[in-house]
């Protein structure tokens, strides 16, 4: 599906019940650009919508189930965003960027207990992993801020 930066809304798509796991490649591939450019709330809405239907075809794909839950974040859904984030982590267990953007919802949410666990989980996650070392410097950040006010 070249050239469709959101096959749903082309009118020559297929039907949802006819959707391929091509096509939902393609989706979850056009949404993730749009959270990755951190498009304005219209294209995050599209995005959003995408991953649900992606996420309705298959929520045992932790990268997707991921995707949706950033794209809820980013929208500002902390609640909601949260339980995608928690179904993520039930998939891959010992992902540290799922574990950090709990800990970001918690915060949002006022819940400075649990943020400050999620964040010094993700530090626990990423030590050992030299490719986790933005993750583990943002995670160490919310921590000590958290940890300056008092929380």
């Amino acid at each position: 599906m070249p050239g469709v930066a959101y096959p749903l809304a082309n009118s020559t798509a297929p039907s949802l019940t006819a959707l391929t796991p091509l096509h939902i490649e393609a989706l979850y591939d056009a949404a993730r650009q749009a959270l990755l450019r951190g498009e304005d709330r219209h294209a995050l809405h599209t995005a959003a919508n995408d991953l649900a239907i992606v996420v309705g075809h298959n929520s045992l794909e932790p990268r997707y189930v991921f995707a949706f839950a950033l794209a809820l974040h980013m929208l500002g859904h902390h609640e909601m965003a949260l339980r995608f984030y928690a179904h993520a982590l039930m998939l891959r267990a010992d992902d540290p960027v799922c574990t950090l953007r709990i800990g970001e919802c918690h915060q949002a949410l006022g819940d400075l207990s649990t943020a400050r666990d999620a964040f010094a989980d993700a530090v626990k996650l990423t030590t050992l992993s030299p490719e986790y070392a933005p993750i583990r410097e943002a995670a160490q950040l919310r921590l000590d801020g958290l940890t300056a006010v008092g929380a």
